[in-house]
């Protein structure tokens, strides 16, 4: 849950480069190719697009994530991306569960909340009563499965 549209923009927008990212990253610091044109525009790709820390971070501020536990690596690997371009922001990350979570959102105490369940009926009031705007933004699902040896005699 996001309480506020623009940072609500920014994480959906950052969320799925960061994975993207992740999936897709590269540990080889060479762009060496047989093709001298893909040289090329890698060079250039390279010379116009400066993701590293150094290269601005307009924004600055502080931004309060707490709530699942089983969300909370995704959220500190996606605080740690947006850190390195945006070093201005200070972004803390907590996961004392998912109801934990909505009661410090609802009480506007967080700005995210991380959830492993769709937010409640009594959450939503109690957000409403606090003039809490949130955005509920589905970003995948877990499960939990129940295995057994068939050696277990229990």
């Amino acid at each position: 849950m996001i309480r506020n549209r623009r940072w609500a923009s920014m994480i959906a927008l950052l969320l799925p480069f960061a994975v993207f990212a992740a999936a897709c990253g590269d540990d080889d610091d060479t762009t060496a190719s047989d093709d001298p044109a893909t040289e090329d525009t890698a060079a250039e790709d390279d010379a116009t697009t400066d993701t590293s820390p150094d290269s601005g971070g307009d924004l600055s501020g502080t931004i309060v994530i707490s709530g699942s536990s089983t969300v909370e690596p995704i959220s500190i690997a996606v605080a740690e991306k947006f850190g390195e371009v945006q070093p201005g922001v200070d972004i803390s990350v907590d996961g004392p569960g998912t109801g934990d979570g909505f009661e410090l959102f609802c009480q506007g105490e967080t700005d995210i909340n991380d959830a492993s369940s769709k937010i409640k009926d009594e959450q939503i009031a109690q957000c409403e009563e606090n003039g809490i705007d949130f955005v509920e933004l589905q970003i995948g699902n877990d499960g939990i499965a129940m295995m057994t040896s068939t050696a277990n005699e229990e």
